[in-house]
């Protein structure tokens, strides 16, 4: 099977920081302008922040013990500077991003949610497209049984690694498995996958594809994540 090449992720806990801070702006802005409604908009609002504060080394290294694996950097390098998120509007919900001490393997915290019958097989040409001409039905059902849990559980869906596919610079493949969608939107990495999280909360909530990056740039998703913003 090929992979996909360099994921693109250049990152550390530096532009981590940096892009959550610009994300915490606009949140709040938004609810001191809307007004808190949920429970988790209420804790922002009084905390003033989605972010944690951020994890130890010891801590990573336990979950990876605990797991297996060594996990992908950019995932790390996200604890490094934040264990977790309070997420508002994960799609259209609020819920959790995982910190180190709660990410765990799909088949043993959610085995119901691993398909029973497998899809046909999909070409790599279909398979790895990342861009905004990808089709979510493209996906490999067969790879769900190994995925790695980020996120909360959510009604539209859920946020998964995928250690099946390894970018050439050892980033995991990252998922939004949708309940609305025909199937899952993919990404190189889990920082891409964030990238479009936040702008899908707080820019454009509506739209259920890959977004151009040139959309993406002048954003908080442009802070130096990746290569290409």
């Amino acid at each position: 099977m090929s992979n996909p090449g360099r994921s693109g992720y250049v990152g550390g806990p530096e532009n981590w920081r940096e892009f959550l801070a610009c994300w915490d702006r606009e949140i709040l802005d938004s609810l001191k302008l809307e007004g808190a409604v949920s429970s988790m908009e209420r804790q922002v609002l009084a905390r003033g922040s989605q972010s944690k504060g951020p994890v130890s080394e010891a801590a990573i290294s336990e979950a990876e013990k605990r797991l297996g694996t060594e996990l992908p950097k950019s995932l790390k390098d996200f604890w490094r500077a934040s264990n977790g998120l309070m997420h508002l509007r994960l799609d259209a919900d609020d819920g959790l991003i995982v910190g180190a001490e709660t990410v765990s393997w799909l088949k043993s915290s959610k085995p119901d949610l691993i398909p029973e019958n497998i899809g046909a097989p999909i070409s790599d040409e279909d398979y790895f497209d990342y861009g905004p001409d990808q089709d979510p039905v493209y996906l490999r059902d067969a790879y769900i049984q190994s995925m790695l849990v980020v996120s909360d559980l959510v009604d539209s869906g859920i946020y998964l690694l995928n250690p099946e596919v390894k970018t050439q610079d050892g980033e995991w493949e990252a998922w939004f498995l949708g309940w609305e969608l025909p199937g899952a939107l993919r990404f190189k990495s889990f920082a891409h996958l964030m990238r479009y999280s936040y702008y899908k909360a707080t820019q454009d909530p509506e739209f259920d594809g890959i977004y151009p990056e040139d959309q993406l740039q002048g954003t908080c998703a442009d802070r130096g994540l990746t290569e290409s913003s």
